[in-house]
């Protein structure tokens, strides 16, 4: 399954889930665009750790 599909999946069950999503894709970000309910942030392929720790940052604040 894919993540389009997984997050389709996830939404039927829970249309308030927040979703990141990483990707080489150059589409993701017209899908997180379709779909900014529930994607709140996209994390390119290769990525690094810092990388990923902006973006979980910048979706689920300073909490983490």
């Amino acid at each position: 399954m894919g993540g389009r599909e997984a997050v389709e999946k996830l939404l039927a069950i829970d249309p308030d889930i927040t979703a990141i999503v990483s990707s080489c894709n150059a589409k993701t970000r017209l899908w997180q665009i379709m779909h900014n309910s529930a994607l709140k942030g996209v994390v390119p392929k290769p990525f690094t750790v810092p990388q990923l720790s902006r973006v979980l940052y910048q979706v689920l604040g300073p909490s983490v």
